[in-house]
């Protein structure tokens, strides 16, 4: 288990994977859990349990058990990567374009470490 931390917004903010994360300079974090939300603090290096200023907590998904991409029944992308440092093994910062295989193994787990545009996260 990570232990809990509370969130401190970085000196200079990483842009994730299709998300302008300049709120983290701003923005008291509210722990809303949605795609961008999500990357940005992994971007960012906030990876572990984190409390917001509403006493909500918010914890990144994990992704122990990737879904490769097939197709034609031939594996395109591998994507077990993903489920390196404990289902963190993705940053949601590189491999953005959609010919990437980390977009692409993203596309096929939806509701990994950094989501994918239309998922819908667990409560």
């Amino acid at each position: 288990t990570t232990p809990a931390t509370t969130t401190t917004p970085p000196r200079k903010v990483v842009h994730a994977c299709g998300c302008d994360c300049s709120w983290l300079l701003h923005s008291t974090d509210d722990c809303r859990k949605d795609m961008c939300a999500d990357r940005c603090r992994l971007a960012n290096g906030i990876r572990g349990a984190t409390f917001c200023e509403n006493s909500r907590a918010w914890e990144p998904n994990r992704n122990m058990h990737p879904r490769n991409v097939v197709v034609g029944g031939v594996v395109k992308c591998d994507c077990q990567w993903m489920a390196s440092n404990y289902g963190l093994g993705d940053n949601c910062v590189g491999g953005c374009a959609p010919h990437d295989c980390a977009s692409q193994c993203r596309e096929v787990n939806p509701l990994g470490t950094c989501l994918a545009p239309e998922a819908v996260a667990p409560a």
